[in-house]
Order: structure tokens, then sequence, then C-alpha cells
């Protein structure tokens, strides 16, 4: 039987190290939940191979691992698009070698697709003339029949509150750190491995089709306005 959940996960040991690679796979492994496999793509050739990089990664559930053999240096963007290609899942979960996830967050993510689904966004209070106003903007927001997006808070590591927003200071992993709710569903307020969608919605938007640098915030703010919505409230991982 397919699992529920499928995670693609992109790896370039140029930029994750096989200590922080080992921590995201020892992550999955210790999932509550095990209704998922793991995609694994690495972004050219390799130094050391995948099992010398998993050694005393114990209890991981089905592991498929890709190593092209060019480097094609675009943030990940065309492994996320195999990923979902591949994938057997209903669902897809997008992550980078460097995340981590909590042992919870599988087991949170199924428990919201088997929940009713409620709409994010209702209109509860104000007069008849405001609750209308309000039904207007948010029409393409509530007016759907299901979930097809799952929704996270994550802590995002290295990143502190400025004047502007949100701004990341690498190297400050260990000293600054913020809770991103990726409420709204919009560039910049939102990270990759945040938004959980149904494999079938990406197959039908073509999969992972723009390979911008802030991609992930461009497509999931255009998805948002098309699918319905479940917001998870529970924090349930940590971008590095």
């Amino acid at each position: 039987m397919a699992p529920k959940f499928s995670v693609v996960l992109v790896d370039y040991e140029g930029a994750a190290s096989r200590d922080e690679f080992r921590r995201a796979m020892q992550c999955f492994a210790d999932q509550t939940c095990k209704d998922f496999e793991i995609l694994v793509y690495h972004d050219g050739a390799k130094a050391t191979s995948y099992e010398e990089d998993l050694a005393g990664v114990d209890g991981l559930p089905a592991v498929r691992f890709f190593i092209s053999s060019e480097r094609e240096n675009d943030w990940g963007h065309s492994n996320r698009d195999r990923g979902i290609k591949a994938a057997v899942g209903e669902w897809i979960v997008m992550t980078n070698a460097d995340n981590v996830f909590y042992p919870n967050a599988i087991e949170e993510l199924k428990a919201a697709v088997e929940r009713p689904y409620r709409p994010m966004f209702e209109v509860r209070t104000g007069n008849a003339f405001q609750k209308l106003l309000y039904k207007k903007r948010l029409l393409k927001f509530v007016e759907k029949e299901r979930a097809d997006i799952l929704v996270f808070p994550i802590i995002s590591k290295g990143c502190a509150g400025v004047s502007n927003g949100i701004r990341r200071f690498r190297g400050t992993e260990n000293v600054h750190e913020v809770v991103l709710s990726g409420i709204p569903v919009r560039e910049g307020n939102i990270d990759a491995m945040q938004f959980v969608m149904r494999r079938e919605c990406w197959l039908s938007e073509g999969g992972w089709r723009d390979k911008h640098e802030r991609s992930d915030g461009r497509q999931y703010e255009k998805f948002a306005r098309k699918y319905g919505i479940q917001a998870i409230t529970k924090v349930l991982g940590e971008h590095w």
C-alpha cells in the first residue's frame, strides 16, 4: 500500500555537512508515525556514498536515493520537480538536507489530513455590510470543498525581527531564531518545508516549474489562492 506522505529531500554535500544530513535523516527515523517514504536527491556527483553518510542511522522507512551526473545548482528545484513526479505518497513534504522535523511531525500532518476540513478563513463578526465585504475579499479562500494544502509553523534558525520584517543572519543559527507561522501564505513569510500539498495538485500544476531562487514562496502564494488550506498550530520543525 502506498504511503500517505512522500518526503522529497534535496541534498548537496557542499552545502549541508554529512553531520547535518545524518541529523535530518535521524529525525525521520525517529518519527512516531511511519506512514511515509523518503526520496533523497543529490545535486551532482558525491564524494561519499549514502551508505557511508547514513552509518549509525537506524529505523528509517523506505528510502530511495538519486544522484545526478552533473550539478544543476538551481537551489534544488529541478530535484524537487523530479521528486514530485517519482513520489507515490498522496501528500508531498519538501525539505533540505539540514532541516529538522520533530518526532511528531508526520503524526500531526496525518492527523490534520484525517480531521474534517474547516476553512482557514471564516467571517464571524461585524455587521451585515462588513461581513459581505470580508466575504468578497476572502471568497477565493473560504469556498473550497476540501483541504489540499497543510501549513505548519517552524522555528527559523539564524533569523531575527528587523524594522521591515524578518532577516536571516547566516552563522547565527545558535543565537537567533523566530517562529515562522507560514500564515498568511506569502512570499517572504513561508519556507519550502512548511507547505505540504497533495501530489495530484502538484502534478496538475506541472510540478515544480518555477526555478527562481525564491520560487517556493512565489508558487505557494499562488497555490494558496487556488486550493483549500488546513492550518496546523503546532511547531513541527526547524529551518537551519
